[in-house]
């Protein structure tokens, strides 16, 4: 298990703990201890979401190619634009933004709630909690049994297979003549 993997694990354990924190403190508004706080905590669901994306990004810019995400959503020879893009470019990635996005706009809720905010967000932690069960089973952060190598970009490909078809010239003569076999 990685540092991702321990990250998303931890966050779904937090904001599972964090929603059941927020209902209880909306259904029977006993002061619960400092420690679960569900503020706290739920600025601890946005601490862990955050640090997996950087880890995530991290992992992308530096070609971590043993993680099976990065090996497949991106390449050396990528332009540093999309490889930011590649953050996104698949599911478990998306998961992993959602979750981010979704715990900031927590954050604005919680600014605005003026504490009656217990049940939104009890539910908006939830979500965050499935979020991040979807990002166990399908982890950003999963590695791949051995190191795949970069993989080519789409422009070099392309000049590979121009280059082992024939010329069009050539396709379109033997169209012709072979229509022109066909009829006689």
């Amino acid at each position: 298990m990685n540092i991702g993997q321990l990250l998303v694990f931890a966050g779904f354990i937090l904001s599972a703990v964090t929603s059941v924190a927020y209902y209880w403190d909306a259904r029977n508004r006993l002061p619960l201890p400092a420690v679960f706080s569900p503020t706290r905590l739920f600025y601890g669901v946005l601490a862990l979401s955050a640090v997996a994306s950087v880890v995530l990004w991290y992992l992308i810019f530096t070609h971590e190619f043993q993680y099976s995400y990065v090996a497949e959503f991106s390449s050396r020879t990528q332009p540093m634009l999309y490889q930011v893009s590649a953050f996104w470019a698949g599911q478990e990635g998306t998961f992993l933004l959602w979750a981010l996005m979704t715990a900031v706009m927590g954050i604005f809720f919680l600014r605005r709630g003026e504490g009656n905010d217990g049940y939104s967000m009890s539910v908006v932690s939830a979500f965050l909690a499935f979020l991040y069960l979807l990002m166990i089973v399908r982890s950003p952060f999963a590695t791949t049994p051995a190191t795949i190598p970069h993989r080519r970009s789409v422009r070099s490909v392309t000049r590979i297979v121009k280059e082992k078809t024939p010329s069009s010239s050539w396709v379109s003569w033997v169209s012709t003549s072979e229509s022109f076999f066909l009829r006689s």
